[in-house]
């Protein structure tokens, strides 16, 4: 049986090189995966004259992969909805992977 050889060397090389080229790759990702904004305020009327305030923020928890969180509180209701999407992004494309939503109630 043929064992594959490989030298010390080899091995302290593909050690540092691949951490070192994943991390790398989230400071592209900060930079180009999010783009310019990454927190938003907007509020809004709607036509029954409810207000809703929306807080959006992105984020890239790790290479390649971003998330997109959007707090939105109405007037009318006594607590606020928490949207979270997740992508993961690869120079350019990008790939929904989840999402989730969670009503927060105010504490009294």
């Amino acid at each position: 049986m043929i064992r594959p050889r490989f030298s010390l060397r080899l091995f302290l090389i593909v050690i540092t090189v691949l951490p070192a080229t994943y991390l790398g790759c989230w400071q592209v990702t900060k930079r180009w995966g999010l783009g310019p904004a990454e927190y938003d305020v907007s509020l809004a009327i709607d036509e029954d004259g409810t207000r809703t305030a929306t807080h959006n923020f992105d984020s890239s928890p790790a290479p390649f992969v971003l998330r997109r969180q959007r707090q939105e509180r109405r007037a009318s209701e006594n607590g606020f909805r928490q949207f979270r999407e997740y992508h993961l992004w690869f120079f350019g494309h990008t790939v929904k992977l989840f999402d989730r939503e969670t009503a927060v109630p105010l504490p009294n």
